[in-house]
C-alpha cells in the first residue's frame, strides 16, 4: 500500500504468520496497519515468500541481510544489525 517493508523469519506456515501479525497488538505489521492505514485487515498488504530454510542460524542471517538492504522502507523495529552483530557497517 505504501511502499513499507516488513522482514521476517518463522519456522511456522505463512498463513499462521499473517494472523499472528494481524492479531497481536505490538507487532509491527499490526501497528503499521492501525496508525498509518487506519485498518486492522491483513489481506490489503501483498505477502511473499523471499526464501525458505530449514535451520534457524541461516533464516536468522538470510533476514538480517534483507532488512539490511531495505532498511530505508523498513517497518521492523531493528536494522537487522541486532541480529548478527558482525552486519554493523
Amino acid at each position: 500500500i505504501c511502499g513499507v517493508v516488513y522482514i521476517g523469519q518463522t519456522e511456522r506456515t505463512i498463513k499462521t504468520r499473517i494472523s499472528e501479525h494481524a492479531k497481536t497488538s505490538n507487532s509491527f505489521v499490526h501497528q503499521h496497519m492501525i496508525n498509518a492505514h487506519g485498518m486492522n485487515n491483513v489481506t490489503s498488504f501483498r505477502w511473499r515468500i523471499v526464501t525458505t530454510h530449514p535451520y534457524l542460524n541461516t533464516r536468522l542471517a538470510i533476514e538480517a541481510l534483507h532488512i539490511q538492504q531495505n532498511r530505508l522502507h523498513l517497518m521492523n523495529g531493528c536494522e537487522g544489525t541486532k541480529l548478527l552483530s558482525f552486519l554493523q557497517q
